[in-house]
């Protein structure tokens, strides 16, 4: 059909063999690769959302919007034809009449404002999916993602309150915070305290440090910095020589101690 003269109305929705469609060879992400997870998912589940097509100055079908999913449907194509597949994959196009500019400003503007969920987000959505019957492999495609990190949103949905309000606000990320999943909700309440004390957002490195130091004496642990062990050492030599390494050491983890301050 790509050397066929295309005869549509605006807004009409059509159904193309992908191998049909022109893409265009000045757009710099024609070079991009093709995404695994896209060609998986559509294998499974075809191509979901519709491309947007124009006409060029021969009348084929030309796609203003959607080249990724096309690249990926015809790679998806070979592989189901290699696996004896006798349902041929179509994609779903809807046609607008545009100049050059036009169609310029509707490929940005179908990119730009798609809005990504956040991740507790995706995590009640990957609740629901499973729920349905749905396998974690499964999922992975769905979302296109691969299977840790569907393990990892399944984790968010252990998270107290008060730790989802700080991966939703962006204050922890949700893989930092999902190590701290395993501990009582009770507990995660006050290691997050502990996450954000420093002011900025923590590692993922820091917080599986502070899922495994227990509270002790109804506190929660705390490493004193780097910078503040360097400042109690230059002002207080004589209290440290005077003690022993034991309460010094005590200090450093977050304790307080008589005669040694910061």
């Amino acid at each position: 059909m790509a050397n066929k003269v295309f005869q549509v109305t605006t807004g009409d929705l059509f159904k193309f063999d992908p191998d049909e469609l022109v893409l265009s060879l000045t757009d710099k992400r024609m070079d991009l690769p093709v995404l695994e997870s896209l060609v998986l998912s559509i294998m499974c589940h075809g191509v979901l959302e519709p491309v947007i097509l124009g006409k060029d100055a021969d009348g084929r079908p030309y796609v203003i919007d959607g080249r990724q999913r096309v690249k990926a449907a015809r790679e998806a194509k070979k592989r189901l034809l290699a696996e004896g597949s006798k349902i041929p994959l179509r994609i779903q196009a809807i046609y607008r009449k545009a100049d050059e500019l036009g169609d310029y400003i509707a490929m940005i503007s179908a990119n730009e404002h798609r809005q990504d969920d956040d991740p507790l987000a995706k995590a009640k959505k990957l609740e629901r999916f499973l729920a349905l019957g749905g396998s974690d492999d499964e999922a992975a495609i769905a979302f296109g993602v691969v299977k840790q990190t569907i393990k990892n949103w399944l984790k968010l949905l252990d998270l107290a309150p008060e730790v989802k309000a700080a991966v939703k606000s962006g204050k922890v990320g949700a893989t930092a915070a999902g190590k701290l999943a395993d501990l009582p909700r009770a507990e995660q309440a006050e290691k997050l305290a502990t996450l954000t004390q420093e002011g900025h957002k923590p590692t993922v490195r820091r917080a599986v440090k502070v899922a495994k130091n227990k509270p002790t004496d109804g506190q929660k642990m705390r490493v004193r910095s780097r910078a503040a062990i360097e400042m109690a050492i230059a002002h207080n030599t004589n209290a440290l020589t005077a003690m022993d390494g034991l309460k010094a050491l005590w200090w450093a983890l977050g304790k307080d101690v008589e005669g040694l301050g910061e």
